[in-house]
């Protein structure tokens, strides 16, 4: 790496991590405030606060980074250091490509790491704060259809990670002819497998024309789902890395299940690069013809004015995307695709009337 990338590459990730620094202390404070109303123990808010850290820099990533980089830029104009490299062997838009190269690197490094450990400190987090609180962190789902096979599952109730409400399975034969129904009050989820409770099935048998049925009850009996087949039902997305997600939304989209919020969360994970190659693409080109005498609160305003304004125009495209019913794949991309096509056309036009 030459000295003058090095150099660049200092600047911009040195002040993307600053920023990035201060806008997590900034959240995590008034995430702390709105943690004082709730009632349960300071020092579990404390362990809830720090659990939840992971995530907030996740969730600010994005724009810290872009704020960062801004401000990079900005300070070089400023100091005139852009001027010294463009009368050697760099161009102004060599300048900007190196910035956006840099800062979209160390941020998919960040992301990688992040994917590592946000899920698991995300749910430990929830779990502090439920258990704190002594209130369940999973949501309830109702009415879940399986199909495994010739055989359909109907959960009624997903109560907790450990505990489901009524499942009734209809097994039917090649012919798909209904053989058996077999239903069980309570589902016990341990450590390999799903023990069902006060389980009462019925075998029905076709002989000589006349169908019987043969009825058992048993008090207790091991299920022949697997835990990856109803896991992600007792999961928040939040709580899943990316290869869960991808597995849980094959396993919806097979059983004929809603997979939407699967499929935003994996777009919203994998988009984020893009989503921030198309803000600088959009901000750097305004912030490296400004005039020297740009200071550095001049700055850090344009950067979160420009992050704000991008961030509600993805906003109002998506609700304007799912307003008009196109599918969730379309719907998940089309706001970043929109802000990258316009960051393309607006820096090229850029470029070429200024620099």
């Amino acid at each position: 790496m030459k000295i003058i990338d090095f150099y660049i590459a200092k600047q911009v990730i040195k002040s993307s991590l600053l920023t990035l620094l201060v806008f997590v202390l900034i959240f995590a404070f008034f995430h702390f405030l709105e943690e004082l109303d709730n009632h349960y123990p300071i020092s579990a808010k404390l362990e809830y606060l720090i659990y939840a850290l992971p995530k907030i820099a996740d969730t600010v990533l994005v724009f810290s980074f872009f704020i960062g980089t801004v401000i990079a830029l900005g300070m070089l104009t400023e100091n005139k250091e852009n001027h010294i490299f463009v009368t050697g062997t760099l161009s102004l838009r060599q300048i900007i490509f190196k910035s956006i190269f840099f800062s979209i690197s160390v941020s998919i490094i960040l992301l990688v790491v992040s994917e590592i450990f946000t899920p698991n400190f995300t749910s430990k987090s929830m779990e502090i704060k439920a258990l704190a609180s002594n209130q369940h962190f999973i949501n309830s789902n109702k009415n879940i259809w399986i199909k495994k096979g010739s055989t359909f599952i109907n959960i009624s109730e997903v109560v907790s990670e450990k505990k489901l409400n009524k499942l009734t399975e209809f097994k039917f034969d090649d012919e798909m002819r209904l053989t058996k129904i077999q239903t069980s009050k309570v589902g016990i989820i341990n450590d390999e497998s799903l023990e069902l409770q006060q389980t009462f099935s019925v075998n029905l048998e076709n002989i000589n024309g006349f169908d019987a049925l043969s009825p058992e009850y048993r008090n207790t009996k091991e299920s022949s789902l697997q835990l990856t087949e109803f896991n992600s039902f007792s999961k928040k997305v939040s709580t899943m890395n990316l290869l869960d997600l991808f597995s849980f939304f094959f396993h919806a989209k097979e059983n004929n299940l809603n997979y939407n919020e699967y499929i935003n969360e994996i777009f919203s994970r994998l988009l984020k690069p893009l989503n921030l190659l198309a803000l600088l693409l959009l901000g750097l080109p305004l912030v490296i013809n400004l005039d020297r005498t740009a200071s550095l609160s001049k700055l850090i305003f344009i950067g979160v004015s420009l992050a704000l304004v991008i961030n509600l125009s993805t906003k109002i495209l998506d609700i304007t995307s799912q307003r008009f019913g196109m599918s969730i794949f379309l719907s998940s991309s089309i706001p970043t695709i929109t802000l990258l096509i316009a960051g393309v056309i607006f820096f090229t036009r850029k470029m070429r009337l200024k620099i």
